[in-house]
């Protein structure tokens, strides 16, 4: 089911999952690096399984596929942007639970 979220995003975490050149060349504001390569690292990062977190990579379904291995992990409340483009995170975006 998709959700349709109003302005900003209401996350404890947003993270980039893009390859580290793809950070650096421009991420959301509040975003974390965390390619997605070292996913399962993620409970060293967010500790808390019941924070929320949206990932999101204009590569592929990266996204995706980190927002998978994080409710494996078994995170509760884990988003994934499905255009992927982080710019719209401030906008009007859809994201899929």
């Amino acid at each position: 089911m998709f959700k349709l979220l109003q302005s900003e995003a209401p996350f404890d975490h947003v993270v980039d999952v893009c390859h580290g050149l793809k950070y650096l060349d421009g991420h959301y504001p509040t975003a974390e690096g965390i390619q997605y390569e070292f996913i399962n690292r993620l409970p060293s990062y967010y500790p808390n399984r019941n924070d929320s977190i949206l990932f999101y990579c204009d590569e592929s379904n990266l996204a995706f596929r980190a927002a998978e291995a994080a409710q494996a992990m078994g995170y509760r409340h884990v988003s994934y942007l499905v255009d992927g483009n982080y710019k719209h995170i401030s906008e009007p975006i859809i994201i899929r639970p």
